[in-house]
């Protein structure tokens, strides 16, 4: 402490004071500063210690406890419902139906047919073929080929630049009102008279050939029926509409044309011509020719004729009786029951850990330093402060 307080002094005295080594300014010359004071002062640079506290950052590991969840697997029984079907059995009277067959005589009238034969003479035509030679003669056309020299004249045009005054249209868009004519459909209802098919109705008769008795439908009839159409009738309607009109002017504009000059060339080619020369051809040719021949035959047909008989038939007749039966039958009941099941479940705990952590913390060092310090070395009372003397 007393190192520091001669250090301050000093400073106060003389100005200022760097702390570097190497060179202390002053800011007064060597002389004494009093002015009262005739002799010239010296001042000597003595070293002193001074010390200084510097802090440092220093690395330690700590251990720091640290809370982290584990998940851990427990079993746990639990129940479910299971639907089981059991059968009760129950008995009841039920009334069953049984069928007999019974035979029954029955006398009925029966058509018999009776064939018989019979022989006709027909007359029947035979066709019989005959191949007969026939000419047939045709003309063939034989193509000749001649090689002929053949003037072909060819046109060329040449392209030659001209102007010309062209007349082009411009468009010019007017609104102009016109009258339209359309037609409109307009419903109309009318009564027309309409032609209708009505049979009527039929009748049975009896068919001696068959046995049976056979529908025979009634005649049909045509009726006048009255009948509503509706028809759409064209109605002409006049309309005012806007049109754009557009009008093309004239006006006379140069342009430059390109003309092709007709130039006539002529060159001699080889051609290939046909000319179709006529021959007769004669083919014999053979063709099949029909006749028809008569033939009488003998042939037989059956005749059948219709002869009645009585008849005793035994029909078969079904007759249902009711008898008491006693049924036992089994009736589904649905039960639950409980089936223990094990599962496994995952429960969280907390679980404590000693982690090790960096940590830096600054430390306080002091170090010693030496600084050289300016002393007056004038033993004047008035020059030399008190500093001076506290040694």
């Amino acid at each position: 402490m007393r190192a520091k307080r001669q250090l301050v002094l000093t400073i106060l005295h003389f100005g200022f004071v760097s702390l570097d080594v190497g060179a202390i300014p002053v800011r007064a010359s060597d002389h004494c500063c009093n002015a009262c004071c005739h002799q010239d002062c010296k001042v000597e640079y003595v070293e002193k210690t001074v010390c200084e506290t510097v802090w440092d950052r220093q690395e330690t590991t700590k251990m720091r406890t640290v809370c982290e969840v584990v998940c851990e697997e427990k079993e746990v029984t639990c129940y479910k419902g299971v639907k089981e079907i059991q059968y009760q059995e129950k008995k009841c009277k039920v009334k069953k139906p049984v069928w007999e067959t019974i035979e029954e005589k029955v006398t009925c009238t029966v058509h018999k047919p009776v064939w018989e034969t019979r022989t006709r003479e027909v007359v029947v035509f035979k066709p019989v073929w005959e191949t007969i030679e026939k000419e047939c003669r045709y003309t063939v056309c034989k193509p000749v080929w001649e090689t002929v020299m053949k003037e072909c004249k060819k046109v060329v045009c040449k392209p030659v630049k001209k102007t010309i005054m062209k007349t082009v249209c411009k468009p010019v868009t007017e609104i102009v009102e016109k009258e339209i004519t359309c037609t409109e459909f307009k419903k109309v209802e009318e009564t027309l008279m309409v032609t209708k098919y009505v049979r009527e109705p039929g009748t049975c008769v009896f068919d001696p050939c068959t046995c049976r008795y056979v529908y025979c439908p009634g005649e049909v009839k045509k009726i006048q029926v009255p009948c509503k159409v509706t028809k759409c009738v064209p109605v002409t309607v006049t309309k005012k509409v806007q049109s754009k009109v557009t009008r093309y002017v004239k006006e006379q504009v140069p342009v430059e044309v390109t003309c092709y000059e007709p130039q006539l060339l002529i060159e001699k080619v080889p051609v290939k011509v046909c000319r179709m020369v006529k021959e007769e051809v004669v083919k014999k040719i053979p063709v099949k020719v029909c006749k028809w021949v008569e033939e009488v035959r003998q042939e037989e047909y059956k005749v059948c004729r219709m002869v009645k008989e009585t008849v005793v038939k035994k029909v078969p007749k079904r007759v249902c009786r009711w008898v008491e039966e006693e049924v036992t039958y089994k009736v589904p009941v649905c039960l639950v029951k409980k089936v223990p099941y094990t599962v496994t479940v995952k429960v969280p705990k907390v679980v404590k850990k000693q982690v090790p952590v960096k940590v830096v913390r600054c430390v306080p060092k002091v170090i010693e330093k030496k600084i050289k310090v300016p002393v007056c070395t004038c033993k004047c009372v008035c020059c030399v402060p008190k500093y001076c003397y506290d040694d």
